[in-house]
């Protein structure tokens, strides 16, 4: 698939449901093999989420801890080598996709930023590296200016924590994603699907 994809001027961000550092390898594996691709012009996400899969899925044999440790060299060589390429993400789909509120969902994902700055440490990364290899993926609903509120909430949450755990102001600022949510749509008028799309997307930007 990626054969022909010119990856030093496309990002790539991979989303795993269940295995998920086995696409991360498999990407790494794919621009390794590909002559001419400089690791430093490399943009995107490896998509690295064992909560949110755990999330989703319900009882798994997902062993986050397990994960986030086996991760954690992969989270310092990207660091050194592709700084713009994130090995780690935070989705708030699973949440939002089952009715979560805005409030639910911004809490769940902030402390699901959270566990993986500590889990990360505890492997050896520093919460500023930690945090500089992380993106946030939001949905964004309906409520035209709640979500507006939303999107600039978690950036001012995440800044905090990041703060708090002692990561310099470089380290604070959120790379952050944002998704119409699938939640407010409808299977029986697309037209009305449009209309919503358009405005989550235009929140989202604004």
């Amino acid at each position: 698939l990626l054969q022909h994809v010119p990856l030093e001027r496309t990002p790539v961000h991979l989303e795993p449901t269940a295995d998920v550092l086995r696409p991360a390898s498999l990407l790494l594996e794919v621009l390794a093999k590909k002559a001419g691709t400089a690791k430093q012009s490399l943009r995107g996400s490896l998509g690295i989420d064992p909560i949110a899969a755990l999330a989703r899925h319900g009882a798994s044999k997902m062993d986050v801890a397990r994960t986030l440790t086996e991760a954690a060299p992969l989270v310092t060589s990207l660091l050194k080598d592709a700084p713009g390429l994130r090995a780690l993400l935070v989705s708030s789909r699973p949440w939002a996709d089952a009715g979560a509120t805005s409030v639910h969902e911004l809490a769940w994902s902030i402390a699901t930023g959270v566990e993986y700055l500590r889990e990360l440490e505890r492997a050896g990364v520093p919460p500023g590296e930690a945090a500089r290899s992380m993106q946030f993926a939001l949905s964004v609903g309906g409520q035209f200016f709640p979500e507006i509120a939303k999107l600039r909430a978690a950036r001012l949450l995440w800044s905090k924590v990041v703060a708090a755990s002692g990561g310099a102001p470089e380290s604070q600022a959120m790379a952050l994603h944002a998704r119409t949510a699938s939640a407010t749509k409808t299977r029986r008028d697309p037209w009305v699907n449009i209309l919503r799309g358009t405005a989550e997307s235009f929140a989202a930007v604004v």
